[in-house]
């Protein structure tokens, strides 16, 4: 009696096709995963650097457009906390006004001057411990001519 081994053979050869198709495929979904998270981390990377310079663009606007800028900025940011040429806005996670306890984000501003200059520092910040966007998201720096200290002819 003679029995054809060719069909087990086949089978054979088409579980292991079957099972190399199967794993190129979960190595790529992998690998598409990876990538998704990644774009998701990219893009709010982008969207946080976007507000921190919305953010900071207005107080610049503010800074230079205003003749009193600590009540204007009172008046902006009744939140801000005041003390000694510097101040603190704090924000939430979608980037509102918030308090300091429930902040994400925080914009520290620091007044001063040089000469005839008023000057004023500010960076954005991200309160968060972990991650890539802990830390400085962006600087700015701005100055205004004042006029004062100039001697009358």
């Amino acid at each position: 009696m003679h029995t054809d081994s060719r069909p087990a053979r086949r089978s054979s050869l088409f579980l292991m096709e079957l099972t190399l198709a199967i794993l190129f495929f979960c190595l790529c979904s992998a690998f598409c995963v990876r990538l998704f998270a990644q774009a998701r981390e990219v893009s709010r990377s982008s969207e946080n650097l976007t507000m921190s310079v919305r953010q900071l663009s207005g107080f610049a606007e503010l800074f230079k457009g205003s003749s009193d800028f600590e009540s204007a900025l009172l008046d902006a940011c009744p939140l801000a906390r005041t003390g000694d040429g510097r101040f603190t806005v704090y924000y939430d996670q979608d980037w509102q006004y918030s308090t300091e306890e429930e902040a994400v984000y925080s914009v520290e501003i620091q007044l001063s001057r040089e000469g005839n200059l008023a000057v004023c520092d500010m960076r954005a910040l991200s309160l968060e411990k972990t991650g890539a966007e802990s830390g400085t998201l962006y600087t700015l720096h701005t100055e205004k001519y004042s006029g004062e200290g100039i001697a009358d002819e």
